[in-house]
């Protein structure tokens, strides 16, 4: 008895140690052109495990909240510890509830032209159905600029009225101010601050570099399309539904 006393912690610690620890969860409910992805990137860096845009998952994930069906996004947030870019931007009153001790950041630029702007070149790089039920338009010009405009003032005035009660849970960044590791570390709890640069994501200037033989243009439609034309069936009866999402979500 007196060695097997000797050989338990030997035993037991390793056991203790491998059961997995879970983060408090981090929701990032910036709309995107926000600097989502940047943040994303920089909860990577801090040991989140991390789901951010997927492109054919993300797509699914979507449309699967747009159709109010849940479940798929409910078993995923268990699996991941930070979350940001569509759909999750719109999900922030389940999960709040759904995870008492979760985080939450609201990204932002610093006036609405700059979003504006950015939001209208990376719309008219390549349209996204995504986008038509979101804004009612898949491209941004300046016939619907108010309709884009008005959705993303909605939804950040919508975000902090949510948590006007809990300010703790809620921390919003600009990212035209420089985004630091300090404020980010500190509203997480994190004691040891990162000693590499804040990730700068997707610049403008990125893009500008890139494809100039078209062939992720050529790709981007080729998946618009067929992802138009499943969606379109498999999710809305055979016809888009005719107005933004944000104002379906607020007369219902």
């Amino acid at each position: 008895m007196f060695y097997i006393a000797l050989l338990l912690p030997f035993i037991i610690f390793p056991i203790i140690w491998s059961i997995p620890r879970f983060k408090p969860k981090v929701f990032v409910v910036g709309l995107n052109k926000t600097g989502t992805t940047s943040l994303g990137d920089a909860l990577a860096t801090l040991g989140y495990k991390r789901l951010g845009w997927k492109d054919l998952l993300s797509r699914k994930l979507f449309h699967d909240w747009y159709s109010g069906n849940l479940q798929h996004l409910i078993g995923l947030s268990r699996t991941y510890d930070a979350f940001e870019d569509l759909p999750w931007t719109f999900l922030y009153e389940e999960m709040a509830t759904m995870y008492p001790d979760a985080k939450f950041i609201l990204t932002l630029r610093n006036d609405e032209e700059k979003w504006w702007r950015s939001i209208h070149a990376h719309t008219n790089r390549n349209g996204w159905v995504g986008h038509e039920l979101l804004y009612g338009s898949q491209f941004a010009n300046e016939s619907n600029k108010e309709t884009y405009v008005s959705i993303y003032r909605s939804h950040n005035d919508r975000v902090r009225e949510f948590f006007k009660d809990q300010p703790h849970r809620l921390l919003e960044l600009r990212i035209d101010n420089g985004l630091r590791w300090e404020e980010l570390c500190e509203f997480l709890g994190k004691k040891n601050i990162p000693k590499t640069a804040f990730p700068r994501s997707n610049p403008k200037d990125k893009w500008s570099n890139v494809d100039h033989l078209k062939i992720f243009w050529v790709w981007g439609k080729f998946v618009n399309w067929v992802e138009t034309l499943l969606v379109t069936w498999l999710y809305y009866a055979g016809k888009l539904p005719g107005h933004p999402a944000l104002a379906r979500i607020e007369t219902s």
